[in-house]
């Protein structure tokens, strides 16, 4: 293994190291990562209209489309991705979602997650358009943030629970930018 890291160039060691890091070069479209989350109806077709009630599917896609694995921190027996819907233009949350849970080693507060190069991960959210309190989301525009959840990362979701920022409303290498849709009548 040592030798074969030997007559690597030295642009080529610092662009691994800012994959090994999740070092973000300005948009996840331009970096090693491309993020993007898509809206489906129930029966898989990619829709921005939904009537009130009827259930929404959040597609989460990662791809690494880099020539080397991407390696981040994920935090212990947390969710590996999650999402946030937000009133369109707004940091309003309304509801958000997260899962699946990631492996729980004993004694570590984050684990090693690996995307192998060229790999696409995937995740899919369904959202039945209930809100807290067990009532149904009002008729509007919307919008959906989703991404990997990752230990100190501005890059990233935050933690299932945890309030949101319009910082995290924003696309980086972990995280889609928004996507809008709306519910109606």
């Amino acid at each position: 293994m040592k030798a074969a890291l030997r007559p690597v160039s030295a642009l080529c060691a610092v662009s691994f190291l800012s994959i090994l890091v999740g070092c973000d070069e300005g948009s996840s479209a331009s970096g090693p990562v491309v993020t993007s989350v898509q809206t489906q109806d129930s029966t898989g077709a990619v829709t921005d209209d939904f009537a009130s009630g009827q259930q929404v599917s959040f597609v989460l896609k990662v791809h690494n489309t880099s020539e080397y694995p991407v390696i981040f921190d994920a935090p212990s027996c947390a969710e590996q991705a999650s999402y946030v819907v937000v009133k369109q233009g707004t940091a309003n949350q309304v509801t958000e979602g997260a899962g699946p849970a990631a492996v729980c080693p004993a004694s570590a507060n984050s684990t090693p997650v690996t995307i192998p190069s060229g790999q696409t991960d995937s995740f899919t959210f369904t959202w039945n358009q209930m809100v807290t309190g067990n009532q149904l989301v009002q008729p509007g525009k919307y919008s959906v943030v989703a991404g990997l959840v990752c230990v100190d990362s501005g890059y990233c979701m935050p933690d299932f629970g945890t309030p949101i920022s319009s910082g995290y409303l924003t696309q980086s290498l972990f995280r889609s930018s928004p996507t809008n849709f709306s519910i109606k009548q």
